[in-house]
Order: C-alpha cells, then structure tokens, then sequence
C-alpha cells in the first residue's frame, strides 16, 4: 500500500500528529478540565466528553516539517502574536509583523483542518502552494483572515476548531465555492476563508474574494490582505460562545 505523504513537503516518513490546539495553548491555560463537543455541521451536535489536557493531534505531517519550520511558526510567529490575545481582551495593536504571523498561523491551521475530513484531491490548497508556505510562510491569493473576540462568562474558557465548505446555489453565473475555518480559545477568534471559481476555466484568473457586510464590523476585523497597516484589537462586539457553536470548554 503506498504511503501517504507529508502534507506540506514529499517525505514519505511515518507521519506524526500536529497538535489542532498548540501544546503552547495548553501550557499558557495551565491545569484545566477540558469538555469537547464534535460539530462536523453547523447543525450537527454530538455527547460531549470529558479530557485533562489540549492533547488532540492530526497525523498529516512528518517529523521534519513538525519539528522543524512548523515549530518555528509557534515560538517565533503565533505564540508572541497571539498568547496576550487569549488570556484577556484589553486592547492591543498589532503590527504589519505580527499580522503576517497570525494569518500564518491561521493559514497552517486551515490546511490541516481540511485535510483532516475532506478528500486530497479536492484541495483547494495544492502541492505547489503548500510546499511554497512550508519553504517561506508566502499566503496564496485568495486567503482571507477575520479576527473577533469571545465572550468568557464566569472565567471559561472556550475553543473552537470547525471548518465547512460552502458553494453557490447550481447555476449562479460566475459561481464559487468557500472553504471557511474557525479557530478560537479563551478571548481569540480567528476565522479564515478560502475561495475558488466552481468553473476550472475562472480559476486561471484572478480569485473570488468576499466583501465584509456593514453589519459584521462591529464584531469582525478584517487583517488579510494586509497593505501594511497596523491592526487594532478587539472588536466592539463579542461573540457569545453560543453564537460560534463552540467545539470545546474550559473550567
């Protein structure tokens, strides 16, 4: 039986689990009893169960590419852009920097979560973008990142880890296909969409790119595409974690 290859390089090595919430993450919320909750759709709501430590694990890459640039994005990029976020919701600016190292992050995120439950072939993400991301963290055309904020009633701590394809109604003229992924833990939201034309003709041109509804900028900052600017954070608005349909809790 041939061997899957690691995700984001050709090795064909035993491949080792990346953690879905960063061993950082863990560490940073210290000794906690954590409650999961599966959502494989927005409608769907499985038991929940009980574990002791942020320890899931998808076992899509190799130990190189883990140990290696995918350690560096933690410690280097995500951890010293994000952990303030997660542990309160006072007001911070992000620079053009730390703006790259969160859509990184999120961009990494992203591919393992679709390649987690989606069929390899229907990627949106290919061989070539991935191994590019991998050699130097470039963002493909077409990767937006959203940030918002969560609200923690009575001191929980709450995560979320889901990702949903959504496509035009058939027949729409010029349709597309959206790829949306949410992450969130303690006061962070993260959510990120990636678009592709449905005809194979329109995916030689530019790529579809949505446009933020008036409505949403009091809960939703847009960071990705970045022209450089600083990013102020939090939103006005919170989220409730009702209204995200939460994968995981935290007492």
């Amino acid at each position: 039986m041939k061997r899957r290859s690691c995700l984001f390089c050709p090795s064909t090595a035993k491949l080792t689990g990346e953690h879905l919430w960063s061993e950082w993450i863990g560490d940073l919320l210290g000794d906690r009893t954590y409650v999961f909750t599966r959502r494989t759709h927005p409608d769907d709501r499985r038991d929940p169960w009980t574990v002791e430590s942020l320890s899931q694990t998808a076992k899509l890459v190799c130990g190189t590419c883990n140990n290696g640039w995918m350690s560096n994005l933690e410690s280097k990029h995500a951890k010293p852009a994000m952990q303030s976020m997660i542990l309160a919701n006072s007001p911070v600016t992000l620079s053009p920097f730390q703006v790259v190292s969160i859509t990184a992050f999120a961009f990494k995120s992203t591919v393992i979560a679709w390649h987690m439950k989606q069929t390899p072939s229907r990627s949106p993400f290919s061989l070539t973008i991935r191994r590019r991301f991998a050699q130097s963290l470039a963002i493909p055309d077409g990767f937006q990142v959203w940030l918002s904020a969560l609200d923690r009633p009575g001191g929980r701590v709450h995560g979320v880890w889901q990702g949903h394809t959504f496509k035009t109604p058939v027949g729409t003229p010029n349709g597309f296909e959206n790829y949306v992924f949410t992450f969130g833990v303690g006061n962070l939201l993260i959510q990120s969409t990636t678009s592709r034309w449905a005809k194979h003709f329109f995916r030689k041109f530019s790529v579809p790119l949505l446009t933020q509804h008036a409505d949403a900028n009091s809960f939703a900052i847009p960071i990705w595409p970045n022209d450089g600017r600083n990013i102020v954070w939090p939103p006005s608005r919170h989220l409730s974690n009702e209204a995200m349909g939460a994968a995981s809790s935290a007492e």
